[in-house]
């Protein structure tokens, strides 16, 4: 017989906790995407999520604006270059 329970009842408390986060993981994992449950949560997302898609789309643009202005000073480096050919006069 144990006398010290204290131990144990701790490993138990730690274990019956990780068990619960793991159902939780699990049930996220197995929802299906088109179901009323995956439905229900894509509409709730958490404020690091949203925070997360709204600086990707502002990168996203930001690049995508970056992408135009080379493209403009390349267009704009081309005209100046074809102008300059050998002329004589």
């Amino acid at each position: 017989d144990v006398k010290d329970k204290d131990p144990l009842v701790d490993a138990r408390r730690l274990i019956e906790t990780k068990m619960e986060q793991f159902k939780v993981c699990e049930k996220e994992t197995k929802t299906k995407t088109y179901s009323k449950e995956g439905l229900a949560r894509q509409e709730k997302l958490d404020p690091a999520e949203v925070a997360k898609q709204k600086t990707t789309k502002w990168i996203a643009d930001v690049i995508e604006k970056l992408n135009q202005l080379v493209e403009d000073r390349e267009g704009g480096i081309e005209r100046v270059s074809s102008g300059k050919g050998k002329k004589t006069n």
